[in-house]
């Protein structure tokens, strides 16, 4: 019997039926009905990707366009029904049209890194046989981009993989916005739950197509994340996680029946989700952690898994340290002007020639090879762009534009710098000028400074002067120029040759848990050992914070 109080959504052309709060948004309905349109801006209303036609625009009376969208889609378009569907509320039943240009359709980017430490892992762990049979499902839950590979059990492989941005983004770009908005509504710690799962259900629909698969045959599931996005997905309330001591209401590893959770993929499914360190240390760089065998590792490692919640673990000679610190969301493509996904048409490299004023970007293909027009930057773009500002002096030491700068792709706006221009509106997917802003300059900076603080005093817990190597896990780091992060301090001096980049060593750590039967252990182990060091608790941090924010 169906809700009287849910709003209907009928969608077009496949006469779709869909159910909604009142007065909520119609992004945020699509994602739990676990269909995923476009969005690079996480639904803030800056990308314009998510548009729509409500077909009975009568409908949308009381929520007419506000300025974004008027200014994002044209009055004629307007007329015609058109809305951003993460501005309209749903405020009575309503009809749908869902242009082909704004389904999010996710598409496996190649990994080099990941599956090379794939590979490795396999060979180290793997005995190359296998007696198990079906397919498991991996996923990597992080704060800003959901990593989910589906792993064929009797050949010891991953059979596809997909990212998706997190809808979870609606509700706040970091964990502590999150928490923020389940204390504020108890209501949210379901909305929030489901958002994720809606993300993956759409994710596993096009990894089974994509692998030819019922979605039956996936009877083991592995999920791993910071210890925010664990609770949420179980339903677990994180609000102890927010105010101090920090603490998470569980540490120990959960096993939870698909069913209580809302997967409808194969509801009979066990989720396993590995134990925890803290309130901001969780199964993600657990998982990490073991994809490069850390207790094999020499002393001075330092594994530095790179998202919106940096982690930190360094192999000290007295045992093994851990720590996180609030990088942001900039590192992948979140909160940034122009930013997006690490997907076909985000710039991933920028290069600057000061003779010719020339503007050189890469831009990421899509999955037959072939070139894009830009739609947005993705993490590694951006830092691209502002390392090569610094480097040409665009951009000054403390992170201000030159007001001295001469060069073309500088823009003023009332006598102030206010960005820098890397494609004009001619050559951009969008039609509009691909830009980096003063803001997007000062939320890497941001990051840079947190994550670079972080390390040098993790370091200084340990008793080391700075890191002999680093592994540097994340999606982030997969189109990362190591070079940049030098330019900009990012990883507090250690020079490219101690660095190594090893792609998203979680979603590895996950993959494992399907095929190798003594990952639990080892988990377990790692989360028992571990020490952790609260940055925020100690009072040397903000000074060294400040210090490290130039450039």
């Amino acid at each position: 019997m169906s809700d009287p109080e849910k709003k209907k959504i009928l969608l077009l052309p496949e006469n779709q039926l869909v159910s909604a709060d009142d007065q909520q948004s119609l992004f945020e309905a699509l994602t739990m009905a676990g269909i995923l349109i476009r969005s690079d801006c996480g639904g803030a209303g800056r990308c314009g990707k998510c548009s729509v036609r409500i077909v009975d625009a009568g409908k949308t009376e009381d929520c007419p366009p506000d300025e974004l969208e008027q200014h994002l889609i044209s009055e004629k378009d307007l007329g015609r029904g058109f809305r951003l569907a993460c501005r309209v509320k749903i405020e009575s039943d309503m009809t749908v049209e869902i242009p082909d240009s704004s389904r999010f359709i996710p598409e496996v980017v190649a990994k080099p890194a990941t599956q090379q430490l794939l590979d490795e892992a396999l060979a180290v762990r793997g005995n190359g046989q296998s007696t198990l049979k079906g397919y498991g499902l991996a996923v990597d839950l992080g704060t800003t981009t959901i990593g989910v590979y589906l792993c064929d059990l009797s050949l010891l492989k991953v059979a596809a993989s997909v990212a998706i941005r997190n809808p979870q983004s609606m509700l706040g770009a970091d964990v502590i916005s999150r928490i923020s908005a389940v204390m504020m509504d108890q209501r949210n710690l379901s909305r929030l739950q489901q958002m994720a799962v809606g993300g993956i259900e759409a994710a596993v629909r096009s990894l089974c197509d994509t692998a030819h698969i019922s979605s039956e045959e996936i009877n083991r599931m592995t999920i791993v994340g910071n210890s925010t996005m664990i609770h949420l997905i179980l339903g677990v309330d994180p609000s102890s996680i927010g105010i101090s001591p920090y603490q998470p209401k569980f540490t120990e590893e959960r096993k939870v029946p698909a069913q209580e959770i809302g997967f409808h993929f194969n509801p009979a499914i066990t989720v396993y989700t590995p134990p925890l360190i803290s309130g901001f240390l969780g199964a993600d760089i657990l998982a990490a952690a073991y994809a490069v065998r850390f207790f094999d590792q020499p002393p001075g490692t330092l594994l530095v898994d790179m998202g919106t919640n940096g982690e930190l673990m360094l192999k000290g000679k007295e045992g093994i340290t851990a720590t996180s610190c609030a990088t942001g969301p900039a590192f992948e493509g979140a909160n940034i002007h122009h930013g997006m996904q690490a997907t076909p048409g985000a710039v991933d490299a920028v290069k600057l020639d000061n003779h010719s004023g020339e503007i050189k970007i890469s831009v990421i293909k899509n999955n037959k090879g072939r070139t894009v027009k830009p739609s947005g930057i993705c993490g590694s773009g951006i830092l691209s762009a502002v390392a090569e500002f610094v480097r040409s002096k665009a951009v000054l030491e403390d992170g201000a534009f030159n007001p001295q700068g001469t060069h073309p792709g500088l823009k003023f706006d009332k006598g102030k710098l206010r960005e820098f221009m890397i494609a004009p509106s001619e050559a951009t997917a969008t039609g509009r000028d691909l830009t980096v802003t003063q803001k997007d300059i000062r939320s890497i900076q941001l990051a840079k400074s947190a994550l670079s603080s972080g390390i040098k005093m993790i370091c200084e817990k340990a008793g080391i002067k700075r890191p002999e190597k680093i592994l540097l896990a994340g999606a982030f780091g997969n189109y990362m120029n190591l070079d940049d992060c030098y330019t900009i301090g990012l990883l507090a001096g250690v020079g490219p040759e101690n660095i190594k980049v090893i792609g998203n060593a979680a979603g590895v750590g996950a993959v494992m848990t399907m095929f190798d039967q003594t990952s639990i252990a080892e988990l377990k182990k790692l989360a028992r050992l571990a020490k952790v060091f609260n940055l925020s608790a100690n009072p040397e941090f903000q000074d060294i914070f400040v210090k490290n924010l130039n450039f």
